[in-house]
């Protein structure tokens, strides 16, 4: 018997290293994304802190405040900077991801195409396979009436 070759596999093997490659990298930004959002958070609670230890003290003399008031004006830019990151990262996240769901539809595209023709070569096979018994058991048949 034949045996079977689905004539896009080329295709169907450079869709899944597209696949896997995209997988790679979304992998790489969630993983930066998680990170970031950890570096934000971690950012806010000092923060918190920093208004808790101020909010403790009791007077505060007019250079202190000028200072305080400078303190956390750097700080609410940098928490904005870091905010300004994390919605980058959230943004190729969200772009990777729809990459990535196109690359999987496409490859499964392909997928159940090869799956298609592989049932249909075995339908062919079979009925070869019975079309030659059948040739078979009739020879046999007319030999055996002569």
């Amino acid at each position: 018997m034949k045996s079977f070759k689905f004539r896009l596999d080329g295709l169907l093997n450079y869709r899944e290293s597209v696949e896997d490659m995209l997988k790679k990298e979304f992998s790489s930004i969630q993983t930066q994304l998680e990170k970031e959002e950890k570096k934000l958070s971690e950012f806010i609670k000092f923060y918190m802190g920093e208004i808790e230890r101020l909010l403790k003290k009791d007077k505060f003399s007019s250079s202190e405040i000028g200072l305080y008031r400078t303190y956390f004006a750097r700080i609410k830019e940098i928490m904005k900077e870091r905010r300004l990151v994390v919605k980058r990262f959230q943004e190729m996240h969200q772009e990777k991801q729809k990459e990535l769901l196109y690359a999987r539809k496409e490859r499964k595209v392909l997928d159940l195409m090869k799956e298609k023709n592989i049932k249909e070569h075995t339908k062919l096979e079979i009925k070869d396979e019975q079309t030659l018994l059948d040739e078979f058991n009739s020879n046999r048949f007319h030999k055996s009436a002569l």
